[in-house]
């Protein structure tokens, strides 16, 4: 967490400018999915947002990315769901659980609570939106 030293967050030089992504195409350029929820007059900042992406064989989770914005100072990965999912069968149940996972230990801040059930919610959905894809 970079309290009190924000410009320790990243590794990029003193006015840098990102000016573009390079995305490999790779086992999880098939099924990804991208999930945001904000107010509905708000266009540019979400709520809460979630990325995923799975690595499949056939039903069969091999490998498992899955990161959210909105609910700390920075893009947050979620390991600890992500090991779960490796090996499990693609589904409704599993994505529930790997939701559950990620929000079990969450501290929110005092006026922050609000945003556990629609993280949770929002994994679920991109999740199974990522079979989709």
């Amino acid at each position: 967490m970079p309290e009190n030293t924000p410009s320790l967050d990243n590794t990029l030089p003193q006015n840098a400018l990102i000016t573009h992504i390079e995305i490999p195409i790779g086992p999880f350029s098939k099924n990804f999915a991208y999930v945001k929820l904000r107010e509905r007059t708000s266009y540019a900042f979400a709520l809460v947002s979630v990325a995923s992406a799975l690595h499949l064989e056939g039903d069969k989770i091999i490998e498992a990315r899955l990161a959210s914005g909105g609910v700390a100072h920075k893009p947050w990965r979620w390991y600890e769901a992500e090991n779960y999912l490796k090996g499990k069968k693609a589904s409704a149940e599993t994505f529930a659980k790997a939701a559950s996972i990620t929000t079990e230990n969450i501290k929110p801040l005092s006026k922050n609570g609000y945003k556990i059930p629609m993280l949770k919610g929002a994994i679920e959905t991109a999740l199974q939106n990522s079979l989709k894809s």
